[in-house]
């Protein structure tokens, strides 16, 4: 979906290949987070596609930005249910 908003016309194969791939490259111990590493990964794999440098890094950094949105929100989510049931056991 991500691709299709950002003009990416690719097989959805190319998708099924690359993205276990470049989670992969996401365990390698050389940076924070995984940035750079994804966006790199994003771009190397996604070329040999046929999609553009810009598109590919906008890919993998928009990946990035849901991920970490939804890791913020259920964080938050998480927070509060343990802030609640600490309440609730109070005298």
């Amino acid at each position: 979906m991500i691709g299709l908003a950002l003009g990416v016309n690719i097989s959805l194969g190319y998708y099924f290949l690359f993205v276990p791939l470049i989670s992969l490259s996401l365990t390698l111990p050389i940076s924070i987070s995984g940035l750079g590493v994804r966006e790199g990964a994003f771009v190397a794999l996604f070329r040999l596609a046929g999609v553009a440098q810009p598109q590919a890094f906008a890919i993998g950094i928009t990946v990035f930005v849901l991920q970490l949105t939804a890791a913020i929100v259920g964080g938050l989510i998480y927070a509060t249910q343990g802030l609640r049931a600490t309440i609730g056991r109070r005298p």
